[in-house]
């Protein structure tokens, strides 16, 4: 996984890193995700992880959204696994707007 990872290498030919919904092989459960990123120079996320719980036993979808209106806001929100419909084109404003405003909740951090 990390054999070519290019993470500290600077902003030039580096990258960063958003782990979106990560399960750590340190988690033996497997019933927490992850959310954390890297910046170019290799840092980490200020505060930390952040973990939530989530189903073992059932299907489930997160939704990543990166807003660019200058805010820097990422936000992942989960879903049920049946609650999305994946044969749509473009998801409207109205509901974006609504899953950028849902609360924070689950967060085990």
């Amino acid at each position: 996984q990390y054999g070519c990872n290019c993470r500290g290498e600077g902003s030039e030919g580096g990258c960063g890193e958003l782990d979106v919904a990560e399960v750590i092989e340190t988690n033996t459960a497997q019933d927490k995700v992850s959310t954390h990123y890297y910046f170019y120079d290799g840092s980490v996320s200020p505060g930390g992880d952040n973990y939530a719980t989530r189903p073992t036993d059932s299907a489930v979808t997160y939704l990543t959204i990166f807003d660019n209106s200058g805010e820097g806001i990422v936000k992942i929100i989960e879903i049920g696994s049946d609650n999305f419909d994946f044969s749509v084109d473009s998801v409207s404003g109205d509901t974006v707007s609504a899953w950028l405003t849902t609360s924070v909740e689950n967060l085990l951090s």
